[in-house]
């Protein structure tokens, strides 16, 4: 099930939203696991949250400042097809600021301004879930992040 909307509070300021929630579940599955015959159904899917939602506010008039806040969300999720290793839900924060001239737009963005790190899939090695790669001492944070954006009209 999924809702979303979104409305214009003046011409050049929209706020929209969103939520689904999915309960994506194994119906009849065999399959092996460390040599073992396993059956999975009833089991969620692996990396298949329950949960997701986002929101975010944005003003983008034709000319002069503009900018966006939004924020998505992930909520608990399986790291495997037994649903032994869970990940917890996690929300990522975007935000723009930028400057429209007649001709031309200059932004600078943002992504993933908290720097979240969630697990992608169990080790199948054992030993945990597997992050994505860390990011050296010298370009960890909004470095990393941020990003400027020319644009013609």
């Amino acid at each position: 099930m999924e809702i979303e909307g979104s409305y214009r509070v003046l011409p050049a300021l929209t706020i929209a939203a969103h939520v689904s929630h999915n309960d994506a579940r194994y119906r009849d599955f065999n399959t092996l696991i460390d040599g073992a015959a396993i059956q999975l159904a009833g089991h969620s899917l692996v990396m298949s949250p329950k949960v997701l939602a986002g929101a975010g506010v944005v003003y983008a008039p034709q000319h002069g400042w503009r900018g966006s806040v939004t924020g998505s969300y992930a909520g608990r999720r399986y790291l495997d097809a037994q649903n032994a290793v869970a990940a917890s839900g996690y929300l990522v924060a975007d935000a723009s600021l930028g400057y429209a001239f007649d001709r031309y737009r200059i932004e600078l963005i943002g992504s993933n301004l908290g720097d979240r790190r969630d697990p992608v899939l169990p080790r199948r090695t054992g030993g945990g879930p597997v992050l994505p790669p860390a990011r050296s001492a010298s370009h960890a944070g909004v470095d990393d992040v941020a990003a400027l954006m020319w644009a013609c009209r």
